[in-house]
């Protein structure tokens, strides 16, 4: 099941506030690797999976979220150009 977000950014600063539903070791454990990735450093593969999973919990969370089957075609805001989107189909 793919994820579909409505609007143009990700509302994922929420993922540095503790809340019931993540405990603060998961929070100390994210600050952790924003630091090193801020001093030049990298996560491990299975750190990333890890992040992608609890981002992909949180934002199913979110009520601007619909669950879509695949494939699908996801197009930015195209301002009116009606033509512009009649290509993607």
């Amino acid at each position: 099941v793919g994820v579909v977000v409505n609007y143009g950014f990700l509302p994922l600063l929420h993922l540095n506030r503790p809340t019931s539903k993540m405990p603060r070791p998961d929070v100390d454990q994210l600050d952790s690797q924003i630091a090193r990735l801020r001093s030049g450093g990298t996560l491990t593969e299975n750190e990333v999976k890890v992040l992608c999973d609890k981002a992909k919990e949180i934002l199913q969370e979110e009520s601007n979220v619909q669950p879509v089957s695949a494939p699908v075609t996801v197009c930015g805001d195209i301002h009116g150009q009606f033509y512009d989107l009649a290509e993607l189909f």
